[in-house]
């Protein structure tokens, strides 16, 4: 059976994410918090989608863990991946 009791280590996790964001958002130089707004807006987005200019702040972004860059195939007959950018912590991609 099930317990009524709110998940209290999901709580405390969450809380302790938005608190490591705010501290790594303090660390971001104001070209790097762009970028990151950028890609926040549009959840998952093809690392050739992102524009020349702001391709070069993704590898200091995720050497200091706030976004991921991850691998998926775009279409069931392809079985080519392509490289996806998107915030850490967001799963869906929205």
């Amino acid at each position: 059976m099930r317990s009524l009791r709110p998940n209290t280590a999901a709580l405390h996790d969450e809380e302790n994410a938005l608190q490591s964001v705010s501290e790594i958002s303090d660390k971001l130089t104001e070209f790097e918090k762009e970028v990151y707004d950028f890609i926040g807006g549009r959840g998952e987005i093809l690392t050739s989608n992102v524009p020349t200019r702001m391709g070069g702040a993704i590898p200091n972004l995720k050497n200091k863990g706030v976004i991921e860059v991850f691998k998926k195939s775009t279409s069931r007959l392809a079985s080519k991946k392509r490289k996806f950018v998107r915030i850490r912590g967001s799963k869906n991609g929205s």
